[in-house]
């Protein structure tokens, strides 16, 4: 009698028994709406290939279907599920919402679903697994994910399913999945995450380690990026998940004026593995650059927190370190630079710790050049100087016609007249008065003219450069002379 009433109570549904258990098979019935004719009694039910659009705020419980074990909607148009819309499906251990149109899943919405051991999501719309999505369904083992539309998936996604063996994350668009699934997971066996959009760089790594450590993955996985890592197994152990390094800071600032006698460079840079920083100068890295004095550029290395730093420290400073400075990082996933100018303010001191312009000793240099040029520019002034006067003096003495005839003239009888009365002084002897002479009176054999008489007397009051001693005065001393 009790199995007569559960078998009519199925609207256009099909009952039987399946494996000891009343089933309503309600497949391709043209229900739009979940019927609540049918019986309490059934364990499970099929409604695929229906037109269920949606699944409102406590349908099944509404429809008297509490007692469920088994749940099967799959290809059902179904777009919009409720965050309530389960409730009352307390006993329900396996749930098939495959194939359908579903984009977004609130994050209570498996919240009345304690005892769900097998969820199957395939072939649906779904982008965002939310967190906690699956938190409460401690006994659930099974999830199916595969061909949908997800970019992401969160740790918290899967927070507190200790019994979870099997996930399926296959044809997706996710990424990258950033921790250690099996630590999430303990109890996972096998993973399926192959046809997805995987980005092999640092960020992966950690997943990839893991469920290659566990053996969790059996198919081939294929890497989509990075460019040097296309089409390259996750399997091959020579493929490096590597990031490539990012500068997260140069300085202290893009342009350094420098205005003590020391500066120091920073570049704070980021990268796994660990990548080699370096500062470049004049196109060479700095530190083998055969150039660079070793006593004045120096490099400190070291790496704090994931961070690698390298400041390059340049003492006594001058005018030559000027220019572009450049902070090089590099490691297996690339190349990055970033560029720092280094100005030296006009007119800062040198000494005391100002820069500025040039060191100590290269001041001392300049200023004894400087000093040293000065001395030979005056040596040569003198020297010049006096050359000329030597040779003025050497032409004068050479040439006593470069005076007029009649100024030499003139200083002649006056330095005559002097030196007569010199003599005078000397030999006071009274000269008898001078007579004149005709043209055609000989003396001694010897015509002596006016004009010779005039030239013999201007001969003989001449001295020569340099005599001490007055010399005889021609014709007068002679005639003084001849008088006696």
């Amino acid at each position: 009698m009790a199995q007569e009433d559960w078998e009519k109570h199925c609207n256009k549904c099909h009952c039987l028994w399946v494996s000891g258990k009343k089933s309503a098979n309600c497949a391709a019935r043209n229900f739009d709406t979940i019927p609540n004719d049918l019986s309490g009694d059934i364990r499970e039910v099929d409604f695929s290939n229906n037109f269920f659009y949606s699944l409102d705020q406590r349908v099944f419980e509404n429809a008297h279907l509490v007692n469920i074990h088994k749940l099967k909607l799959q290809n059902c148009t179904i777009e919009k599920i409720h965050q309530w819309a389960f409730t009352g499906l307390g006993l329900v251990i396996e749930l098939d919402l495959s194939t359908n149109n579903i984009v977004t899943l609130n994050k209570y919405v498996f919240r009345p679903t304690v005892r769900l051991r097998t969820l199957i999501l395939s072939q649906n719309r779904i982008q965002i697994l939310e967190d906690e999505l699956f938190s409460n369904l401690t006994y659930l083992q099974k999830v199916l994910l595969d061909h949908n539309e997800i970019e992401t998936v969160s740790q918290e996604t899967f927070r507190n399913l200790p019994n979870l063996k099997f996930v399926s994350l296959s044809f997706n668009k996710i990424e990258r999945i950033t921790f250690d699934i099996k630590e999430q997971l303990p109890k996972l066996s096998s993973l399926n995450v192959e046809n997805n959009r995987w980005i092999c760089d640092c960020e992966l790594d950690i997943f990839r380690r893991s469920v290659k450590h566990n053996k969790l993955i059996t198919d081939k996985v294929i890497c989509s990026g990075p460019k040097r890592l296309e089409n390259q197994s996750w399997l091959e152990d020579s493929v490096v998940f590597a990031c490539s390094p990012k500068i997260m800071d140069v300085g202290p600032y893009s342009t350094v004026q420098a205005a003590t006698n020391n500066v120091t460079l920073t570049c704070k840079v980021i990268g796994d593995p660990t990548p080699d920083v370096d500062w470049i100068n004049n196109g060479l890295i700095i530190e083998r650059d055969p150039r660079k004095d070793k006593q004045k550029y120096f490099t400190f290395k070291e790496t704090i927190g994931g961070y690698t730093w390298n400041n390059l420290t340049i003492v006594n400073l001058n005018y030559k370190d000027k220019g572009e400075y450049k902070c090089i990082a590099k490691n297996p996933g690339g190349y990055t630079e970033r560029n720092i100018t280094l100005d030296i303010l006009p007119g800062a001191l040198t000494g005391g710790g100002i820069v500025g312009t040039l060191s100590t000793s290269t001041t001392l240099v300049i200023g004894l050049t400087v000093g040293l040029i000065i001395l030979l520019f005056l040596v040569l002034i003198a020297l010049f100087c006096f050359c000329r006067r030597s040779t003025h003096g050497f032409y004068s003495k050479r040439r006593p016609n470069a005076t007029t005839s009649e100024e030499y003239i003139n200083m002649s009888t006056g330095q005559a007249e002097i030196k007569k009365g010199l003599i005078t002084d000397v030999n006071p002897v009274t000269k008898p008065p001078r007579t004149s002479v005709s043209p055609s009176v000989v003396s001694g054999g010897t015509e002596v003219s006016d004009v010779k008489k005039t030239l013999l007397d201007n001969e003989s009051v001449f001295e020569g450069p340099g005599c001490s001693s007055p010399v005889a005065m021609g014709p007068d001393i002679y005639s003084a002379r001849s008088g006696k």
